[in-house]
């Protein structure tokens, strides 16, 4: 089962989830919705083969929202080893988690960018560089986890990485927007199912 931590009810990227669930259901995987501070019983009844941290308005440089960032960050520690996508928000939670760092932009960027991507990647196979992406954050990652490499950036901001070996993966942008990088998703999924 896939589990989607999300800490977004409200807002446009409340949609960005809803896209992500929606697509999720066109591959005919099992998969729960679990909030910031809802009960993690459900999901342990049955094994858990991914985890996603969806995006969300929460920001980490902002102290109102380090509750729920401590919430999503406490629920990656109940699932050790298993492969972990983080999109938007939830790549900077597991850079946060993993040892790396985070900035407040000087302003939120939102829109379509062209992206350049590292194309050995798994998580990339399908897909040109640069590739046109949706993005809408106004935190980045300024230093990346020790043990991972950078595998996407635009305009000298990191916008993805990975470490295969601890099975964790993230991206500054939401592939669940377009239907030209959902592809990211599908490739993750293929990932841990094979781990």
């Amino acid at each position: 089962m896939i589990c989607v931590i999300t800490n977004n009810p409200r807002s446009q990227q409340a949609m960005c989830t809803r896209r992500l669930v929606e697509h999720l259901r066109t591959t005919g995987r099992r998969f729960v919705l679990l909030g910031g501070d809802e009960s993690l019983q459900s999901v342990l009844r049955e094994p858990v083969s991914a985890i996603i941290i969806s995006g969300s308005p929460l920001c980490l440089s902002k102290k109102n929202d380090l509750h729920e960032i401590r919430n999503t960050i406490s629920m990656l520690l109940w699932f050790p080893g298993v492969p972990v996508l983080g999109i938007c928000f939830g790549f900077q939670v597991l850079s946060l988690f993993y040892g790396g760092e985070v900035r407040s932009m000087s302003g939120q960027r939102r829109g379509r960018i062209a992206v350049d991507l590292d194309t050995r990647s798994v998580l990339f196979r399908g897909l040109p560089s640069p590739c046109e992406v949706f993005v809408l954050h106004s935190d980045h990652v300024v230093r990346t986890p020790p043990q991972s490499r950078v595998n996407a950036w635009s305009d000298r901001l990191i916008y993805g990485i990975e470490d295969a070996g601890h099975g964790y993966y993230g991206v500054q942008f939401h592939p669940e927007a377009l239907a030209s990088t959902r592809v990211v998703i599908d490739n993750f999924l293929t990932i841990a199912e094979t781990r």
